[in-house]
C-alpha cells in the first residue's frame, strides 16, 4: 500500500509540470519577445535621434548665415544659366588642370517638387540646383588641381559626389557630380536667338 503523502507530493509535481508547461513557458516566450521588441526599438530610436541631430546641426548652420552674406548670395547667382557654357567651361578647367577629359554630362535641373504643370504657378523662391557630372583621368596633383580651378570657377560649383578609383599605371579615374544654382528656369532655344 502506497501511503496518501506520496500520491499528494505525485500530483503536485504533476500539476507544477503542467503550469510550467501552459503557463510558465509562453510567459517567458512572450517576454523574450517583448525584449527582442524593446532592443529593436531602442536601436531604430538612437539612429532617428542621431538623424535628428544631424538635421537640427545642418539647420543651425544654415540659419547661421546672416542676411548680408543672404543678399550677397543673392546678387552672385546668375538669373538663367546656359549649360553649354558651363559644360564649356568646365571643359577648359579639365584641360587647365591637366587631366584627360573623358564625358561631361548636363543631366538637369534637380526638382525639389513636382514638376509645374500648370503655368500660371509661380516660380520657386531661391536658387534652383543644375546638375553635372564629369569624368576625367589623371594623376593625384591634376586632380588636385582640377579640384582647386573648380573652386575658383565663375560658377558657384558645389561638389555634390566623387568617386576616385584607381586604374592602371598609377592614374585615378574621377567621377564627379557637380551642381550649380541659379534663380530661375535654363535658357532655352528661343532666347538664346533672341
Amino acid at each position: 500500500m502506497i501511503p496518501k503523502g506520496l500520491f499528494t507530493q505525485i500530483g503536485a509535481v504533476i500539476v507544477s509540470i503542467g503550469i510550467i508547461v501552459t503557463y510558465v513557458k509562453p510567459s517567458f516566450a512572450e517576454i523574450e519577445l517583448i525584449q527582442n521588441d524593446i532592443a529593436l526599438y531602442q536601436k531604430e530610436r538612437s539612429s532617428v535621434l542621431a538623424v535628428n541631430s544631424q538635421l537640427s546641426s545642418l539647420v543651425a548652420q544654415m540659419q547661421s548665415v546672416s542676411i548680408d552674406d543672404q543678399k550677397r548670395l543673392l546678387a552672385y547667382l546668375p538669373d538663367k544659366i546656359d549649360e553649354l557654357y558651363i559644360s564649356r567651361d568646365l571643359l577648359i578647367i579639365a584641360q587647365s588642370s591637366g587631366v584627360l577629359y573623358k564625358d561631361m554630362k548636363y543631366i538637369g535641373k534637380e526638382e525639389s517638387s513636382k514638376s509645374r504643370k500648370n503655368i500660371e504657378q509661380p516660380l520657386p523662391e531661391g536658387p534652383i540646383p543644375h546638375k553635372f557630372s564629369l569624368s576625367v583621368e589623371g594623376t593625384y596633383e591634376q586632380i588636385k588641381n582640377l579640384f582647386n580651378l573648380i573652386a575658383r570657377s565663375n560658377y558657384p560649383l558645389e561638389v555634390q559626389g566623387a568617386k576616385i578609383t584607381k586604374t592602371d599605371g598609377g592614374f585615378l579615374s574621377l567621377d564627379l557630380d557637380l551642381v550649380t544654382y541659379s534663380f530661375n528656369e535654363v535658357i532655352t532655344d528661343e532666347e538664346i536667338t533672341l
